[in-house]
């Protein structure tokens, strides 16, 4: 399964927080699931980091090196066609980085690892948790 992989799970998983299911754990873990993660989850992380809404422990390039670097997941760049499908999606969500990742999973067809429940309201977006 192709998993678009939210910003409160990579966190979640890193700090064995027990927020995380034993679900989306176990997705994270098999060796069966393609893991991607959106560069708008990096950026929104960063933008949490520097106004201090964030802490982040060994900061973002552990996290990202962790992850991208050692070849756990692979980074989705945000393209065109990833913009342009924000434009038809309902209002359930104003934050745009989550609507970019929506966006992202129905243009790749991808199932979004999220514990969003507003997320799972988009026509079409398949969710995890």
């Amino acid at each position: 399964m192709k998993l678009l992989i939210d910003g409160h799970a990579l966190i979640w998983h890193r700090n064995q927080d027990p927020a995380l299911s034993q679900v989306a754990r176990e997705s994270l873990e098999s060796p069966m699931n393609e893991l991607w993660i959106s560069e708008a989850t990096f950026w929104e992380l960063a933008i949490k980091v520097s106004i201090k809404k964030l802490d982040l422990l060994g900061g973002l390039e552990s996290l990202r090196e962790e992850w991208i670097n050692d070849g756990v997941a692979r980074p989705l760049p945000i393209e065109w066609s990833h913009i342009r499908r924000t434009i038809d999606l309902p209002f359930h969500h104003r934050d745009p980085f989550d609507r970019i990742l929506v966006a992202q999973c129905l243009a790749e067809k991808m199932t979004l690892l999220t514990n969003d429940a507003q997320l799972q309201q988009y026509p079409g977006i398949k969710t995890l948790w």
